[in-house]
């Protein structure tokens, strides 16, 4: 299962902002945010779209 301290470090690997995430996966800048910070669980679903 992928954490947020992953969600955030492979953002950063790739060089994008949570803003940039946050519509590649077609959510909201605070739901990334939530992830990256384990106030919300990650749907790995949406992750592999």
């Amino acid at each position: 299962m992928i954490n947020g301290d992953d969600l955030k470090a492979m953002r950063r690997k790739a060089g994008i902002s949570q803003e940039q995430m946050a519509k590649k996966l077609g959510c909201d800048r605070k739901t990334i945010s939530n992830y990256e910070l384990d106030v919300s669980d990650i749907r790995s679903k949406q992750l592999f779209q």
